[in-house]
């Protein structure tokens, strides 16, 4: 999709929190991600964060550990190579 379809199907200032941000370099308390929203920024502050592991390797060294019940990937499938993306489905 491209930013056209975008502007054209949805409301970049209530609805797309992620191309609002591209296009004005900030988010807005009423449109952002929920790890902004009030109550839970502040629950990150208070500690939640700290169950947060960063792992510097690859994907599928991490998948082929199992060690994590759930992962989040979004849009990481588009950066790999068609044999990479195949190997993760």
């Amino acid at each position: 999709r491209t930013l056209d379809g975008v502007a054209e199907n949805s409301s970049l200032r209530h609805s797309n929190y992620f191309y609002y941000n591209c296009m004005t370099g900030h988010f807005l308390r009423d449109n952002c991600p929920s790890y902004l929203v009030e109550d839970n920024f502040n629950k990150l502050k208070a500690g939640m964060i700290d169950g947060l592991e960063v792992v510097t390797g690859t994907f599928m060294d991490e998948l082929k550990a199992r060690k994590y019940t759930k992962v989040i990937l979004m849009d990481h499938l588009d950066w790999m190579d068609n044999e990479t993306a195949n190997g993760v489905a």
